[in-house]
C-alpha cells in the first residue's frame, strides 16, 4: 500500500508546522473570505466617494442659504450608499436636509444658472431663546458632558405647571416614534426659585 505523506517544515523555533495545500472546502473558504474582503474595500471607497458627493450639496446649501455655519456634516443611512442626511448647525439651530444622491441635486453652487435650482426641502430645529433656567441647566456636569458628545445639539425649553424645563437633544438622533422623545434627549425640570428638581434621560 502506498501511504500519504506530508512534508515537515521547521521554524526558527524548532517546532514543526505541517505544510499542506488543504482540502477543497478550506480553498473554498479562502476565497469567500478574500471576496468578502475586496467587496467590503470596494464599499468603503464607493462610500467614501458618495460622502464627499453628500458634503459637496450640503456646503452649497448652507452658502445658498448665507448661513453661519459652526457645524457641518453629511451621515449615511445605512446600508444604502445614495440616501444621506445632512447637516448644518448655526447660532440659530440646526437644519437637516435629507438626500438621495441618485436623484438631481436641488443644491447647486450660488453660481449655478436660478432657472436650472430645484426647489429646496429642509427641515429647520430652532434653537430656544436664552433664559436663566437654560443657564443653570447647562452648568450642571451631566449636561456639560452631553453637550461635548453632541454635534449638532439644539436646546428646547417649555413651561409645565409654574416649571421650567429644558431639553437637550443632538439632531444626529431624529425622533423615530411619535409621542416618545427623541433618543439621547436629556431633560432638566428647574422650580420657580431656580433649584433642579427632576434631571435625566427623556422617556
Amino acid at each position: 500500500t502506498q501511504k500519504k505523506t506530508k512534508r515537515l517544515d521547521f521554524d526558527e523555533n524548532n517546532s514543526v508546522s505541517e505544510n499542506d495545500s488543504g482540502t477543497p472546502q478550506t480553498n473554498l473558504y479562502r476565497r469567500w473570505n478574500r471576496a468578502g474582503l475586496v467587496c467590503g474595500c470596494a464599499y468603503i471607497a464607493v462610500a467614501i466617494l458618495a460622502h464627499h458627493a453628500a458634503l459637496s450639496r450640503v456646503k452649497n446649501f448652507a452658502s445658498l442659504q448665507k448661513l453661519e455655519v459652526t457645524s457641518i456634516g453629511a451621515l449615511p443611512f445605512p446600508p444604502s450608499l445614495w440616501r444621506w442626511d445632512g447637516l448644518v448647525r448655526t447660532p440659530r439651530g440646526v437644519y437637516e436636509l435629507r438626500m438621495d444622491l441618485s436623484e438631481k441635486s436641488p443644491y447647486l453652487s450660488a453660481s449655478a444658472d436660478p432657472a436650472q435650482r430645484l426647489p429646496l426641502e429642509y427641515r429647520f430645529y430652532p434653537e430656544a431663546y436664552p433664559n436663566v433656567f437654560i443657564e443653570a441647566a447647562k452648568e450642571l456636569p451631566v449636561v456639560q458632558k452631553i453637550l461635548w458628545f453632541d454635534r449638532f445639539p439644539v436646546t428646547r425649553f417649555h413651561q409645565e405647571g409654574g416649571d421650567a424645563v429644558v431639553e437637550f437633544c443632538d439632531i444626529r438622533f431624529p425622533q423615530t416614534r411619535r409621542g416618545h422623545a427623541a433618543p439621547f434627549a436629556y431633560r432638566v425640570r428647574i422650580g420657580p426659585g431656580g433649584n433642579v428638581l427632576k434631571q435625566g434621560w427623556a422617556e
